[in-house]
C-alpha cells in the first residue's frame, strides 16, 4: 500500500488477499477513526479487484495510480477521508462527496487533467463540473 510503512506492505503481501484486505481495512480504518460498514464493504470490493498493495493513499502523477487512489477515496465518507488526510499529512484536495459528483457528471478518468491543474488537457465540460460540484479550481 503506497503511503504506509514498508514493513506493513511486506506483511500484507505475505498473507492471502482476503486477509490482506481485512488487515488493511482494520489498520487504515484505525488511523481514520474507523470506517462505516458501507466504506469497509466498498474497500473490500476495491481490494478484491485491484489488490491491496496497488492502491496508493497519496497523490500520484501516474494516471492509473491516480485513478486507484481516487477509487479508494470514493469508498470513504468526507469525515473518514479528512481523518486519513490528517494522519498522512497529505492535504485532502477533493472530498469524496465532490469526487462522487465529478464521477457522476463526467467520470474521473476524463477529469484527471483538470484535477491536477492542467485545464488545457481537460474536457470542455471541466469548468462546468467544477461549478456543479462546488469545487475550487486547482492551482496551475
Amino acid at each position: 500500500v503506497i503511503g504506509v510503512p514498508d514493513q506493513l506492505d511486506m506483511i500484507l503481501d505475505s498473507v492471502a488477499p482476503e486477509k490482506a484486505a481485512e488487515l488493511a481495512i482494520i489498520g487504515i480504518g484505525a488511523v481514520a477513526g474507523g470506517f462505516t460498514d458501507e466504506s469497509a464493504a466498498c474497500l473490500r470490493t476495491l481490494y478484491a479487484t485491484a489488490g491491496v498493495s496497488n492502491i496508493p493513499l497519496e497523490p500520484s502523477e501516474d494516471p492509473q495510480e491516480a485513478l486507484l487512489s481516487l477509487s479508494f477515496f470514493l469508498c470513504l465518507t468526507d469525515e473518514e477521508a479528512q481523518a486519513l488526510s490528517q494522519f498522512t499529512g497529505t492535504p485532502l484536495q477533493f472530498p469524496p462527496s465532490a469526487l462522487r459528483c465529478v464521477d457522476e457528471q463526467i467520470g474521473l478518468e476524463q477529469f484527471l487533467p483538470a484535477m491536477s491543474g492542467d485545464l488545457s488537457q481537460a474536457p470542455p465540460e471541466a469548468l462546468q463540473v467544477f461549478q456543479a460540484c462546488d469545487l475550487a479550481l486547482p492551482p496551475g
